[in-house]
């Protein structure tokens, strides 16, 4: 949640068997909702996110993604 109360919000949704994906939505202090992002690529299972939201709004989202052989860790900054 940034100084003004706008938050960003982000989440594990299984996508299709066997794959899980991260989501993210932001809401403003008023209480509206933007669309739902998927931050992870929907071919490979993704978990544990984290978000981080700065002073003035900015946001960065991390996860970690298997890659067929590895888990790794990956990142979005923005909204």
């Amino acid at each position: 949640v940034d100084t003004g109360g706008d938050a960003v919000f982000a989440w594990r949704r299984a996508d299709h068997p066997g794959v899980d994906v991260i989501q993210a939505r932001e809401q403003t202090a008023a209480g509206a909702l933007f669309a739902v992002q998927t931050l992870s690529d929907a071919e490979r299972n993704a978990s544990s996110p984290q978000v981080a939201v700065g002073a003035g709004g900015d946001a960065a989202s991390t996860w970690t993604r298997f890659d067929g052989a590895n888990w790794r860790v990956q990142a979005a900054i923005g909204p």
